[in-house]
């Protein structure tokens, strides 16, 4: 027996030594600098965080041997490489490889000025890499809810712009060092986001992506952390769509109710109540020295309907000089003295742009990234100017887009950051102005290649890395939490307390039982300076049509002292989801909310109370020390207000401005007037007919955008670096 047993231990010892001969060289084949998380989503640690292979053996000496500055204690601060083959070999890429693959390309043509970018502003800003974040981010353009294949027609000509965008911010994320999780799937992130509830500090998608998460249970708990990849922009007008505003909006952009539409961030720096995320514009790879411009121009436009109308506009440009055009179909026959070559590869796009001397634009596309790409190039770009502007009142391109902007031209930010000499803009109409810029152009001197600070790897790592380390839209504690709550009478299945329970569901909210009207209070316990109040009447992710009437009632809101007396109260007349009472600066103890008198008796609703104090609501960014008050003519927005003074519109501002203490200082105000609270996207501002000052009575609404043909604007503006538009002056 014993002989057996000793036999039957020797096999086992025997069996497990081979295994673990075997995981040993299996872990040897992975890669050290990959740390692995749940099945399908990648947690890639930061490079500061990691030992790398480099740190010992050969490889260590010859890292040294390549960047002696590293061991130089009179250099500057340097940081660990960030492996850009690791990351672009790592899970994500090749489990959702084809999503991905345009995407993987563009960050290794340019992983090594990426890895430029990180180490010089690591050496001038190292508390950017200070605390890294856990970042999520969900392409939804690559998603199965995308109607339009993007991965595939990248390679045949499809659009690019979003996802030169959405490369550029993967790389950067990776270059400053976060924990990031890259998904292109809803399933992935039900599967393993949702069910581990794992948290985030930062959220980035694009309004595909936000339909597909709506529906998750933690939506409402991601909200305050979610960025919006968005390249036309979001205005609060629009972000707000009741019964009485926006009806026309398309569904898609519309309702969503952020509490700051600075978590919209766009392509260009043209809606100051958004966030300028922007793109990298790729540098000539090809030696300017080795190559003499010729008398040409390229023209922009991959589709052939762009030229259509257009016809001697290109003529008379085609008289002056040669021209190419890169489209993946047939030219009009009335434009056969262009060259058309189809569609390029980069390398040879590149060469064209930097063999030509003008890039000539057609009008559309609106804010593309490839004009700055051909004055990365040396070329000067032409193009038409737009009289009247085109928006939502005059082009139907913009109908149901969440903006109203105006574009002067076909690239607003060239013609008012950049100019001439690498940026004409001209009356496509009048033929003589026309052959007469591209004369000039023709005769001057070839243009060095240029490109803006804030379109280069650097400009977009240090905007990026400021905004993902000072950007915050969560408050703090909520006091009402936990705290003891009563009502006139609650539904069967439910409780007084559930709005203050901390859950964010449907099925953890207070219903009332049908009844004319209905109230709602919070006993805080003692008197507390209120600084902010959050009233959620429904979690919109769970919302239809239907409900609306059913559901959302106006209603009174009475700040209480301990005895009961009032000391401040407000009414909310608009049916909506979502409430924002801020600035208040009141010392109570009770919060009261009251409906106001139904028709018929109804049900009351409410899902979430969230009550700040000074001390949890959350920071000011940029620091109010940049404020540069400024008051606008009639009928002008803040953000040309700002701009004629070499400023530029902070959103974050308005809520100092935004009492009577402020408007008193810049305007001559009637202090007979009693002054009204307003739902308005103009407040606060001054009403010159009768010298009334106006409070804007709902912070959803502050907007840089606003503009009245009655009433002058207060308007918070602030300087910026030169070169760096989306952050403060140093």
């Amino acid at each position: 027996m014993n002989r057996w047993l000793k036999k039957i231990t020797s096999l086992g010892l025997l069996v497990f030594a081979v295994a673990l001969v075997i995981l040993i060289a299996f872990d040897s084949k992975r890669n050290p600098d990959v740390e692995y998380g749940p099945v399908q989503i990648e947690h890639f640690e930061p490079v500061s965080h990691r030992r790398s292979s480099e740190e010992h053996g050969e490889e260590s000496r010859d890292q040294l041997q390549r960047e002696p500055l590293a061991r130089d204690v009179n250099s500057r601060p340097s940081i660990p490489k960030a492996n850009f083959d690791a990351f672009l070999n790592s899970k994500p890429f090749k489990t959702q490889e084809h999503q991905l693959r345009w995407i993987k390309r563009r960050i290794q043509r340019l992983a090594p000025l990426w890895e430029d970018a990180r180490q010089s502003i690591y050496s001038s800003q190292p508390e950017i890499f200070s605390s890294p974040k856990r970042v999520l981010l969900f392409l939804g353009l690559l998603s199965e809810y995308s109607a339009y294949d993007f991965a595939t027609n990248a390679f045949k000509g499809g659009y690019l712009g979003e996802l030169v965008q959405w490369s550029d911010l993967i790389a950067a994320v990776h270059a400053l060092g976060h924990h990031m999780s890259l998904i292109t799937r809803k399933k992935i992130i039900e599967k393993d986001v949702v069910k581990t509830e794992q948290d985030f500090d930062v959220v980035y998608t694009d309004y595909i992506g936000l339909h597909a998460l709506r529906d998750l249970w933690l939506f409402p708990r991601l909200k305050c952390k979610l960025r919006i990849v968005d390249s036309f922009g979001t205005e609060p007008l629009y972000n707000l769509r009741t019964k009485t505003m926006n009806p026309d909006t398309w569904e898609m952009f519309s309702n969503w109710m952020f509490e700051d539409t600075r978590q919209f961030m766009t392509f260009y720096p043209h809606t100051p109540d958004n966030s300028f995320l922007g793109y990298v514009v790729e540098k000539s790879t090809i030696s300017e020295s080795a190559k003499q411009r010729k008398k040409e121009g390229v023209v922009y436009g991959k589709e052939g309907y762009f030229y259509s109308g257009k016809e001697e506009y290109l003529n008379f440009i085609a008289d002056v000089t040669e021209l190419h055009a890169t489209v993946k179909d047939r030219l009009p026959r009335s434009l056969s003295r262009i060259r058309n070559h189809g569609i390029l590869k980069f390398e040879d796009l590149q060469q064209l742009l930097q063999e030509s001397k003008l890039f000539v634009g057609l009008g559309f596309p609106y804010d593309g990234p490839a004009p700055l790409e051909a004055i990365a190039n040396g070329c000067a770009f032409l193009q038409p100017g737009f009289n009247p502007p085109h928006g939502p009142l005059t082009v139907g391109f913009f109908k149901g887009k969440p903006t109203s902007r105006s574009l002067t031209s076909q690239h607003p930010y060239l013609e008012d950051f950049v100019g001439e000499p690498y940026v004409y803009t001209v009356d496509m109409h009048n033929n003589r102005q026309v052959q007469e810029v591209v004369s000039k152009i023709m005769a001057g001197p070839d243009l060095k290649p240029y490109v803006p600070y804030e379109f280069t790897p650097e400009g977009f790592v240090e905007r990026l890395g400021v905004y993902i380390q000072k950007q915050n839209f969560c408050d703090g504690f909520n006091i009402a939490l936990h705290k003891e709550a009563s009502a006139s009478s609650v539904l069967y299945g439910h409780k007084a307390n559930e709005p203050i329970d901390g859950k964010r569901e449907l099925r953890s909210c207070f219903w009332s039982q049908k009844k004319l009207s209905s109230w709602w209070e919070l006993d805080l316990g003692r008197e507390e300076l209120i600084r902010k109040l959050r009233i959620t009447n429904m979690f919109d992710w769970y919302l239809v049509k239907s409900w609306v009437e059913t559901f959302l009632s106006p209603f009174q809101v009475k700040l209480l002292s301990s005895d009961k007396s009032m000391k401040q109260s407000r009414k909310h007349i608009e049916e909506r989801l979502l409430y924002i009472w801020d600035d208040i600066q009141e010392t109570a103890r009770y919060i009261r909310i009251e409906s106001l008198g139904y028709k018929e008796v109804r049900y009351f609703v409410i899902c979430a109370v969230d009550v700040y104090t000074e001390e949890t609501r959350k920071p000011v960014w940029p620091d109010l020390s940049h404020l540069k008050v400024q008051v606008s003519d009639h009928d002008e927005t803040c953000t040309t207000t700002c701009h004629r003074k070499g400023l530029v519109c902070e959103r974050s501002y308005f809520n100092h401005l935004n009492s009577f203490k402020s408007l008193v200082k810049w305007f001559p105000c009637n202090l007979n007037k009693t002054m009204t609270g307003r739902v308005n996207n103009v407040l606060p501002a001054y009403s010159s007919s009768d010298k009334a000052c106006l409070i804007n009575s709902d912070g959803f609404l502050f907007s840089c955008a606003g503009r009245s043909l009655t009433m002058a604007r207060l308007c918070p503006c602030r300087e910026y670096r030169k070169g760096q538009v989306a952050l403060p002056r140093l």
